[in-house]
């Protein structure tokens, strides 16, 4: 039901926010059936809702590949001749070498990750509510626009950040992902009165617009 580590036979293990997790296989059919049964569970024992967001499914890791004392690079996958970003390919995400249960390896499918739960995802609220789910996902994919919205993540209280936004929500449309939008004011950083109003205006025409914020920084809530 979840992806299992290249070395031990057990989970594999990463660190969120929460603490130390695992994370669901969306190429096991396992997963999806125990998904839809927790989100069933939240729909009708504990919250009413008729949407979910669904964030860090990149996959996001604050591990490198995997949470273990000793990290073991694979040469070939972890370590190619080109990096993009100079950068391991285990970097704050699990390890590209873990195999799913389709037999996928993580370096062949990892950009679909996003994809796959917004789509899973967007079934199970489809049939916990009875109606056509909104479902808001960082991780996307060209296509996922049939079964989530997607937002533009993390970004800055800067006009550069504000001006990036309007070329965002152009080519989403064009990978089929046309409910998009960024935070308005910034997610980091400090907006200075100006910049929030501007954003403001210029998100009044996002298809999706919303105000969030990092909580290490000042409210902005309007």
């Amino acid at each position: 039901m979840c992806i299992r580590d290249r070395y031990k036979d057990e989970y594999l293990k990463a660190n969120l926010w929460g603490g130390q997790t695992v994370v669901p296989d969306w190429w096991n059919e396992k997963a999806a059936t125990y998904w839809n049964t927790l989100i069933q569970n939240f729909r009708y024992n504990m919250t009413y809702f008729d949407g979910l967001w669904i964030d860090m499914n990149e996959v996001a890791n604050h591990c490198l590949g995997e949470c273990r004392n000793e990290y073991i690079p694979v040469d070939g996958y972890t370590n190619p001749p080109y990096i993009p970003g100079k950068t391991i390919l285990d970097s704050y995400t699990i390890s590209i070498t873990t195999i799913h249960a389709n037999g996928a390896r993580e370096a062949e499918v990892h950009s679909l990750f996003g994809a796959m739960e917004a789509y899973i995802t967007n079934k199970a609220v489809r049939g916990a509510t009875g109606s056509y789910p909104f479902v808001l996902t960082r991780s996307s994919f060209p296509g996922t626009g049939r079964y989530a919205a997607h937002w533009s993540g993390d970004n800055l209280a800067t006009w550069e950040f504000l001006r990036f936004s309007v070329a965002f929500l152009m080519n989403f449309n064009l990978f089929g992902i046309p409910m998009v939008g960024s935070d308005l004011c910034g997610f980091y950083g400090e907006a200075t009165e100006e910049l929030c109003g501007r954003w403001i205006q210029l998100g009044s025409l996002y298809p999706f617009m919303r105000n969030h914020k990092t909580i290490e920084n000042q409210p902005q809530e309007f």
